[in-house]
């Protein structure tokens, strides 16, 4: 007879090793969360800058929206691939700071937690490099 936890840890430690995500599908999973969030801040940025009376609104409107372009369109390739790995997520919950997702991957079911101040740290550093990299092919144009 064993406890529940200890359950899990016999039914997760005798599970066939095919099912588990591999380190490749688990940086899908992160990428995945990492991007939707990014596309939501970007979107809310988009609004509260069409909402401004700034003096380069025009300019913001147009950097912010290719910046969400590139975000949209590596997100659709990351869910493409996802869909061939058979790979799919819901939100679970919200506790402590912590953002979990649920995932399912070749019918093994897992959740993915990652702390909010992880997410931000992680947006910050993508969306800096998203516009370093729009900033030098405007200068090579």
């Amino acid at each position: 007879m064993l406890l529940t936890e200890h359950q899990e840890q016999y039914d997760r430690h005798h599970e066939p090793a095919g099912n588990r995500p591999t380190a490749e599908e688990f940086t899908l999973v992160r990428d995945s969360v990492v991007l939707k969030n990014m596309q939501i801040m970007v979107e809310r940025s988009l609004e509260e800058i069409g909402l401004s009376s700034h003096l380069f609104k025009k300019l913001y409107t147009a950097v912010t929206q290719q910046v969400l372009n590139r975000i949209s369109r590596e997100l659709y390739a990351l869910q493409r691939e996802m869909k061939k790995r058979n790979l799919k997520m819901t939100t679970d919950e919200q506790a402590d700071n912590v953002l979990y997702y649920r995932f399912i991957c070749r019918g093994y079911e897992d959740r993915f937690g990652i702390m909010r101040e992880a997410l931000r740290a992680e947006i910050s550093v993508r969306l800096g490099a998203m516009v370093t990299e729009l900033l030098s092919e405007l200068k090579q144009k």
